[in-house]
């Protein structure tokens, strides 16, 4: 499944060389060609025609590679979402987005693009197109109940800098609108295929990509079966694609920004959970060299009366009076010739007299 594709200028700029063979015609000259439409269309379009789109969806037109009626290929912009029925004056179609998520045919499955009556034909009478792209959006599935999808960007091998784009198989058609205010609708789908097995951890499908230039240029000027066959059994380059994952603001159609198919910053490691605590730091009580167990790293004196400082600095002097940790050694008790006053600290420490 391809739902969602970020376009560039720099991507539509490095196919036209290899698709077109020759310079692009301006936008202002595509778009005012097209007889069809009325002059102000033409200038809106002509204002728009290569503008990055670095989250495209359904619904919105994307510059596509088509052959014409004259078998020339050219590029033109496009509605993405298949429309194959038109309108009349009496029943015109409906403008906006909302017409192409209804019919849901913004992709073709390969499997089935022969044999459906409403690819089969388009293919027949040779309306293929090219989609070239810098990359597509995925979403993975939430591992937690409540948790949200996680959109990933999935985009060519950058080590490849003479092809920084994907090209995609599509049909496409034009059909009339019944409208005066845009007499046609050029619509194109994107055809799926089963995902590539460095993809299949994503998504079980994936657009029919077209990894040689050649073939993509077979594509649009001599469609058959014999290569649709080879394009969809074509076996994925290693390493051709890459991806990461984006926000998940990009979930929604209106957020256009650039950082769309920006990396997210990789996650805290677990070990970083476990890393050891400085010397010195440690107040909680520590065993000391000889086994005995220290009080605390702070100053024990401050704030402690006189007769408590001299049971500490007692204790200091004969660390073993403290009940020790090592079973082999005893408790050594004071001699019974000096017996602690009752209610004093140092009772705390004398043994029990025996009755």
């Amino acid at each position: 499944m391809c739902g969602r594709a970020a376009q560039t200028r720099r991507a539509l700029r490095a196919a036209e060389d290899l698709l077109l063979g020759h310079a692009p015609p301006s936008a202002t000259r595509t778009a005012a060609s097209r007889s069809s439409r009325p002059q102000e269309s033409a200038l809106q379009e002509a204002a728009s025609e290569f503008q990055d789109n670095y989250n495209m969806s359904p619904g919105m037109s994307c510059t596509i590679f088509f052959r014409d009626d004259n078998n020339t290929v050219q590029e033109e912009r496009k509605v993405w979402g298949l429309v194959p029925s038109g309108g009349t004056a009496k029943k015109p179609l409906p403008a906006g987005m909302t017409l192409h998520f209804e019919k849901l045919m913004f992709n073709a499955r390969s499997d089935t693009l022969l044999d459906k009556r409403t690819f089969a034909p388009l293919f027949n009478q040779g309306r293929t197109c090219v989609i070239v792209v810098d990359g597509f959006f995925e979403w993975k599935p939430p591992a937690l109940k409540g948790d949200k999808k996680q959109p990933y960007f999935v985009y060519p091998n950058k080590e490849d800098e003479a092809r920084p784009f994907l090209m995609f198989a599509g049909l496409w058609t034009s059909v009339p609108t019944g409208r005066m205010d845009e007499p046609t609708l050029d619509t194109f789908t994107i055809i799926t295929t089963e995902a590539c097995p460095a993809l299949e951890w994503l998504h079980s499908r994936m657009p029919l990509t077209i990894y040689d230039e050649n073939l993509a240029r077979e594509w649009l000027e001599r469609p058959s079966r014999k290569l649709f066959k080879q394009l969809d059994e074509a076996v994925t380059p290693p390493d051709f694609f890459q991806w990461h994952a984006v926000t998940t603001e990009m979930s929604s159609t209106k957020y256009r920004s650039q950082d769309a198919i920006k990396a997210l910053p990789p996650r805290a490691s677990v070990k970083s959970f476990f890393s050891t605590v400085k010397e010195g730091k440690r107040e909680a009580a520590s065993t000391s060299k000889n086994g005995s167990s220290l009080i605390s790293s702070r100053s024990p004196s401050k704030g402690m009366s006189a007769e408590g400082k001299s049971v500490m600095s007692s204790l200091k002097r004969s660390p073993a009076s403290v009940a020790c940790s090592s079973p082999a050694k005893k408790q050594k008790t004071p001699p019974a010739s000096a017996p602690a006053k009752r209610g004093s600290i140092e009772s705390f420490f004398s043994p029990k007299p025996k009755k």
